[in-house]
């Protein structure tokens, strides 16, 4: 067994000169090269870097050590400043360059850690490109795992969007995020600034590439909210129960439409009791603003002033709209003697003279548009019920992580 050893340590030694002396002969290149360190700067040439070989060169050893075989190159740097190994493939005359490394594994096929013995965090992988700096393909073309407190996947960018996701899939997402503890799945978050118009979260949806304005779409949501056991959306201003007089401020903004199915439209006010208590709104099968006030009999007759602004943004032209009375004395009875889009004249029944005050309600149509009355809703089905199934991706992280 001994000269078995002997002879294993001679043969070593043996391709190790071998090894050299290819080394030592082959053709090599005169310069230096600089290099960069993990932040993408240029450094200084270092007086210690070999001579680049330019024929191929072979790290490990034979594939003859038996299953349990210990790391078969090492590579390693004393100097902080310098990267431990360089790979750079140069053009030369006529030709283009290649890539520059190209790494075959088995669980991995590159493993790499940043920031070991280091006071502050390190990088595992940097990659600085005039195009793409990473590119990940695979089951999963690129996983993030944070182990502490920091972020999975970050993504930057001075220009364009710090993270964008593409789906071709109709089952699936451009974006897709889960909390398994509770929190946001989805968080958006921007600044106000003065004359922008800019919102934390945008949702988007377009007609279908080709297909014209008047010819049949979707219907699909810009944003899509639904809950099992909560509200489908909240919406709240910063401004809420505050007496800070910004401007434009809001809950909800809705331009277009309102359209709700099941339920009531109503509002929650705070009761002396420390409670909510909901108030509704009336409904009607048309559509119709109104407006009130109060005026008072002078000898049994009044003209009333229809208020200006509310005739300007209604449209309204003619005397065509109503109006209910309601005395708030002793009278024979009110009734309109005459009405136009300016005023309307009340006065009192049976020739009476009464000088008494008296309530009313001017009610009137939108005339630059109005809907059809009791107009029927036409709009995809799966829009007036919850999703059966959520689209949502599945474990297909590494297996050596799950």
């Amino acid at each position: 067994m001994a000269r078995f050893a002997t002879r294993a340590v001679q043969c070593w030694r043996a391709a190790a000169r071998t090894t050299a002396r290819h080394v030592r002969d082959s053709p090599v290149t005169s310069r230096r090269n600089a290099g960069s360190d993990l932040e993408g700067r240029e450094l200084p040439p270092s007086p210690m870097e070999a001579a680049v070989a330019t024929g191929p060169m072979q790290f490990g050893a034979d594939n003859n050590a038996g299953p349990n075989q210990p790391n078969q190159t090492i590579l390693r740097a004393q100097n902080s400043n310098q990267a431990t190994l360089i790979v750079r493939n140069e053009t030369a005359a006529g030709l283009t360059a290649g890539g520059g490394l190209t790494v075959s594994g088995g669980p991995f096929a590159v493993r790499a850690t940043g920031g070991q013995d280091s006071d502050s965090p390190g990088i595992g992988v940097h990659g600085t490109a005039d195009g793409t700096g990473v590119i990940g393909e695979g089951q999963t073309g690129v996983f993030g795992n944070s182990v502490g407190g920091g972020n999975g996947v970050w993504g930057r960018s001075p220009q364009a969007n710090g993270v964008q996701g593409v789906s071709s899939s109709y089952d699936a997402s451009g974006v897709y995020g889960e909390n398994t503890s509770g929190g946001y799945g989805v968080a958006g978050r921007t600044f106000g600034l003065l004359n922008a118009d800019r919102a934390a979260i945008l949702g988007e949806s377009l007609r279908a590439p080709g297909t014209p304005a008047t010819g049949p779409n979707g219907k699909a949501a810009g944003v899509y909210g639904f809950s099992e056991t909560g509200y489908g959306g909240v919406f709240i201003t910063g401004q809420a129960g505050s007496n800070v007089p910004w401007a434009n401020s809001g809950g909800l903004r809705v331009v277009g439409e309102i359209v709700k199915t099941d339920g009531e439209y109503s509002e929650a006010l705070p009761h002396p009791d420390g409670s909510r208590r909901l108030l509704y709104a009336p409904l009607s099968p048309e559509s119709w603003y109104e407006d009130f006030g109060r005026a008072e009999l002078v000898e049994g007759s009044a003209e009333v002033e229809v208020d200006a602004d509310f005739v300007a943004v209604l449209g309204i032209n003619d005397g065509t709209y109503h109006v209910f009375l309601t005395s708030e004395g002793d009278t024979e009875g009110l009734y309109i003697s005459n009405r136009n889009a300016r005023a309307f004249t009340v006065r009192e029944q049976r020739g009476g003279t009464s000088n008494a005050p008296f309530s009313y309600r001017v009610v009137t149509k939108n005339r630059h548009r109005q809907p059809e009355r009791l107009a029927k809703l036409e709009e995809p089905e799966e829009l007036t019920k919850p999703p059966q199934t959520l689209s949502r991706v599945t474990s297909d992280q590494p297996d050596s992580l799950q």
